[in-house]
């Protein structure tokens, strides 16, 4: 139960969003370019590569050698990964024309089952990898917890500023990041905190 708010909460934000706020998110960015060249530097620690080359080469090395130690790194990777997954499979399902579309052409919604970048707005790659990473992390670190989720929300945010996302986009990813981590922490650590 206590898990179902936090989500509801989202989809609830994700429904309202997309309904009144994200056109008026991304024009706003777009006309002003705030903050642009900051988040062009933070949106690149979204990536996906960042954590998952990182993470499989620490498995190599611990996983004979220190079992807690391969256990995390395989928390991490697995979480961005499989996340990264879902992430391009729900990319193709919703097919949400990216911001870009909106300024060029006027297009905005979704066209179901489409594929190429300017269909793949939906939910941010970026986010889901940056939340799964980190909610990866604050189960490794959890006296840090709240700085990594300080982190993975500028990251997502940064996605937004750079106008290739709306923000109900970024809060799908987020959703979709976080829920993949927990489900991947539970798997390896059998419902242990």
């Amino acid at each position: 139960m206590k898990r179902i708010v936090p989500v509801t909460a989202a989809l609830l934000f994700i429904i309202l969003s997309y309904l009144f706020f994200d056109k008026r998110a991304v024009l706003y960015f777009h006309e002003t370019k705030l903050l642009r060249d900051f988040f062009e530097a933070v949106t690149q620690l979204g990536r996906a590569e960042i954590y998952l080359i990182p993470s499989f080469l620490i498995y190599l090395l611990y996983r004979k050698k220190q079992k807690i130690v391969k256990k995390y790194a395989l928390l991490v990777f697995w979480s961005v990964a499989i996340s990264g997954i879902a992430v391009n499979i729900l990319k193709i399902i919703f097919a949400r024309y990216r911001p870009k579309m909106l300024f060029s052409e006027g297009l905005y919604g979704f066209d179901w089952f489409h594929l190429g970048h300017s269909f793949a707005s939906f939910p941010s790659g970026h986010s889901t990898t940056a939340f799964s990473a980190f909610v990866a992390f604050s189960f490794i670190w959890p006296r840090y917890r709240y700085l990594f989720f300080a982190a993975a929300t500028l990251i997502a945010v940064s996605r937004v500023g750079v106008t290739a996302h709306y923000p109900s986009d970024i809060v799908a990813g987020a959703l979709l990041g976080s829920v993949t981590a927990i489900m991947v922490h539970k798997k390896l650590f059998q419902g242990k905190r």
